[in-house]
């Protein structure tokens, strides 16, 4: 079964008032065929950077040439073997083809990419990833980790990033434990705003919060910093979002420098994702998913140490039938692939001009 035709759509999706998600969407087809979808997000960048990608899939989809797709560690190997001095943009763009890859073989083989991948378990828990901002007001921050809490999710992600004191950091902690109730799981995200000094003394205040992780304290190049605040700090330490390979994760395990590993689909796709939550597993750390969940529900629920996926609507919408959460899990369906069925008109509707 070979590639025979592909299509990139450059699409904003509104989801949380103001806020909107930018996506690059790939439908790849099939001589015999069948579609597998995928997509990947801008979030820090913005949309800037979707042309260089879109250029590098263009390039790289032609490498498949004569390639049968169900051979998934010779396609995985020939995208990788591509990256040269642009390892980040390539692991990027391979991502895209990867995850498309899987659900055609998924839709070839009838069966739903969580089971291929591993078939540990067919739901996953989540939790909300989006309304908790650090720019918003306590009040609005309060009413919307009550609308969490009422929609039944058992746990939520605020963000800290905008806090630079350990008081400030402490207070919002205590609105949001206040609002959304005793038993909510809250993480905290610094988006590697701090610096050494200031991720101490406000990770020592935060250990009193009881949270469920600190997530990216400081720069993810920080690697020995990194160690050090997981050996400092009480709280579990999560990072690695911003790794577009396996070797950073490596080094980190190696020093013990992960509580929990944060794997992005930029490292290449579901094929290395996989083998990083294997690799993480053999450490006895927890894996955890970041964006994409449509996607990496099906990881997350096929590794025997998947833990927890970040959950936010914000590509809800390219959908016909969008994963659901329900009591703070989603359930995967039996589907084949990943059972997603692209909603052409909202595409069209908010599909950007090039």
């Amino acid at each position: 079964m070979n590639i025979a035709g592909s299509i990139l759509r450059l699409v904003r999706v509104p989801y949380d008032g103001p806020r909107t998600g930018t996506h690059l969407l790939l439908q790849l087809r099939t001589d015999e065929g069948l579609e597998g979808v995928s997509y990947v997000s801008f979030a820090g960048e913005g949309a800037w950077s979707a042309k260089a990608l879109s250029v590098t899939v263009e390039a790289l989809v032609p490498r498949l040439a004569g390639c049968d797709v169900l051979n998934t560690e010779a396609v995985s190997s020939l995208l990788q073997g591509a990256e040269g001095p642009l390892a980040g943009l390539v692991h990027r763009a391979a991502s895209l083809i990867d995850v498309a890859l899987w659900d055609i073989r998924g839709k070839a083989l009838g069966r739903p990419v969580w089971q291929l991948l591993g078939g540990f378990s067919n739901r996953v828990r989540v939790y909300g990833g989006w309304k908790l901002w650090w720019q918003l007001d306590a009040d609005t921050v309060a009413r919307n980790a009550a609308w969490f809490r009422e929609q039944g999710f058992t746990a939520l992600k605020f963000r800290l990033g905008g806090m630079g004191s350990a008081s400030e950091a402490v207070e919002r902690t205590r609105i949001i434990r206040a609002a959304a109730g005793p038993s909510m799981d809250l993480l905290a995200d610094a988006n590697q705003s701090w610096d050494m000094k200031q991720a101490l003394a406000i990770g020592a205040a935060l250990d009193e919060c009881g949270l469920f992780y600190l997530e990216d304290p400081i720069s993810h190049q920080d690697e020995a910093g990194l160690a050090h605040l997981a050996r400092e700090l009480r709280t579990p330490l999560a990072a690695g979002e911003s790794y577009s390979g396996s070797a950073p994760f490596r080094r980190l395990l190696e020093r013990r420098g992960l509580d929990l590993v944060m794997v992005d689909l930029n490292v290449g796709g579901l094929t290395p994702w996989m083998k990083i939550a294997h690799l993480a597993e053999t450490y006895g750390r927890p894996i955890v998913s970041h964006l994409c969940p449509e996607i990496l529900a099906h990881a997350v629920a096929a590794s025997p140490n998947g833990l927890i996926l970040e959950y936010l609507p914000w590509a809800s919408d390219l959908w016909r039938e969008p994963p659901l959460v329900k009591d703070g899990w989603l359930e995967l369906s039996a589907k084949p692939g990943l059972g997603l069925e692209v909603d052409e008109a909202a595409v069209k509707r908010l599909e950007l001009s090039a």
